[in-house]
Formats: structure tokens, C-alpha cells, sequence
């Protein structure tokens, strides 16, 4: 990976022979196809007893088709940073959209919400495979799947879980794909779209993504499309950003400033073990990243 990085092609941004996952050797190839299969089939079953409902989801589907739109908590145009709409649009618009073609029975429509709900980490993953030059990559979303969403799929309805996995190839596609054009800038579009309203998590994740935006544009020999798409994303994160921002300083329910400074203070706390090795691992590779930078 060192050489590859230090090749001609990574510099100028040619394109370059794909590396397959069985990089990896084969019997972790074999654990990740497994860990992959049993994933599907844990959410087949979470759909088939509609674990989805859980929480605020069942109210969100009633409120969506009772009121005939995609859900919303902003009353005044000034504070639509607190409505997470983007997130609220991808996660409510085919259950909405099917129910508007004349499907009636609240049974099928919850369970196509369930299935919209679960399907964006098996889709996100796809696009990960598909669009990473290094098949290796993929190992990256699914240590995130498997080490830490998962555990808290219960609320599946949280904009969170969309946001990760919106997040993974977005970021995969600005540092992996040869340019920024066609299908892939498409897909880019699509995935950046609901950022900008994803609520607290751009604040953190926003910040890489732009990064990402600025480390690819300065690749010697890039396309001036490639170099635009790259600067315009990069305005569109950071304002996802700004708006994540606002809507922490100033949420539509005080309750959720002193939730999330709970969380911070948690994460921060002395004593936590699992929170300081995770701060301690992230350090750790993000020194290891710059160096090989």
C-alpha cells in the first residue's frame, strides 16, 4: 500500500489496477462474506418482526402518512437547521411515495419503512466495494458496522445510522476514484445531497469530508472538472457542518444540548476504558495516516 501511494498513478491520478479483497487472505475474505451474510439475515428477521416500530419510529410512520408528508420539526423557516430533513427524505419518501400510488395496508407500508430503514448499510456497503480501487477498503465500513452501529440498531429510525452510512463511500469515492465525473459524480451528488441536514453528526464527520475534498484537489494532474466538483462539495460539507453547529448550540428541544454534552463529557470521562482506547486507537492511526502522508 506504501508503494502504491508513492506510484506515478497516485500522484497524477491515473487509474490503476483494482486490488481484490482476497488481498486480505482468504480465510478473512471467508469471515467477511460470513459476517456479511449473517448481517443480512439479522435484518431480514428484523424487519419480519418489525424491531423497526421501536421507539419513535412508529409514531414517525403515522405522523408521515396521517399528514401526508416527509416528516419535519421546524416551525419557522430561520431554524431549519433542527429538522434534519435531508436525513428525514431519504429515510420517508419510498414508504411515502408507494402509499401515493395506492398502497393502503399499514402492515406492507410499515414494512417497506423497515425495509428502507435497514437497507442503507447492506447499499452503503455495495457502493464501498463498487467504487474502491482497493477492495481492502471495505474493511473500514464494516469494522464500523460491526464494532459499533450494530449495537444500537434498535433505534434504526435515527439519522445517524443514515449519516454512516452515507459517510463511508462518499469519503471512499473522494479519495479512491480515478475522477469525479459521470456515474461516480452522480453517486457523489446523491450521497452529499442529505448531509447538509444530518444534524449533529456533520459537525464531526463534515470536517473529514472536506478534508478529503482538499487532499484530492491538490493531485498533480487532476481534470479542472475534477478540481470544481471538489471545491463545491467541499462549500457543501462545510455548511453541513455550520448547520450541524446550529442546531447544537441552538436545538429545537433544550433537551437535546444537555443530551449531547452528556454524551461529550461521557466519551471524556476518566474511567470510561472502552471510550479512551477507542481516543487512544484513533490517535494512533491518525498518526500513522499523516506519516505515510
Amino acid at each position: 500500500m506504501r508503494n502504491d501511494l508513492q506510484s506515478p498513478q497516485a500522484l497524477t491520478g491515473e487509474a490503476r489496477s483494482p486490488t481484490p479483497l482476497s488481498g486480505l487472505g482468504i480465510r478473512t475474505a471467508v469471515l467477511l462474506s460470513a459476517a456479511c451474510t449473517a448481517y443480512l439475515l439479522h435484518v431480514i428477521y428484523a424487519v419480519f418482526v418489525s424491531r423497526h416500530l421501536f421507539g419513535d419510529a412508529s409514531w414517525f410512520l403515522l405522523k408521515m402518512l396521517s399528514e401526508n408528508h416527509v416528516a419535519h420539526w421546524y416551525t419557522d423557516y430561520r431554524d431549519f437547521y433542527v429538522g434534519r430533513y435531508g436525513a428525514f427524505v431519504f429515510q420517508d419518501y419510498p414508504t411515502l411515495f408507494l402509499s401515493r400510488l395506492g398502497i393502503t395496508s399499514l402492515p406492507t407500508l410499515s414494512a417497506i419503512y423497515g425495509i428502507t430503514l435497514f437497507a442503507f448499510k447492506p447499499l452503503s456497503l455495495v457502493l464501498c466495494y463498487r467504487f474502491s480501487k482497493d477492495k481492502r477498503a471495505v474493511v473500514f465500513p464494516l469494522l464500523t458496522l460491526f464494532a459499533g452501529s450494530i449495537n444500537s440498531e434498535a433505534y434504526i429510525v435515527s439519522e445517524t445510522h443514515l449519516f454512516v452510512a452515507l459517510f463511508w463511500p462518499a469519503l471512499i469515492i473522494l479519495l479512491d476514484a480515478d475522477s469525479i465525473s459521470g456515474t461516480t459524480l452522480a453517486t457523489l451528488a446523491v450521497l452529499s445531497a442529505p448531509l447538509i441536514l444530518c444534524y449533529e453528526s456533520m459537525a464531526v464527520y463534515g470536517v473529514i469530508l472536506a478534508a478529503a475534498c482538499l487532499f484530492r484537489s491538490r493531485g498533480v494532474g487532476r481534470p479542472k472538472g475534477d478540481l470544481v466538483a471538489c471545491w463545491i462539495l467541499c462549500g457543501w460539507y462545510l455548511l453541513g457542518v455550520v448547520c450541524a453547529l446550529l442546531s447544537i448550540l441552538n436545538p429545537r428541544d433544550p433537551v437535546n444540548r444537555s443530551g449531547f454534552l452528556k454524551g461529550i463529557f461521557l466519551l471524556l470521562r476518566y474511567g470510561n476504558v472502552a471510550a479512551w482506547v477507542s481516543w487512544i486507537l484513533l490517535g494512533v492511526v491518525a498518526v500513522v495516516l499523516l506519516a505515510r502522508i
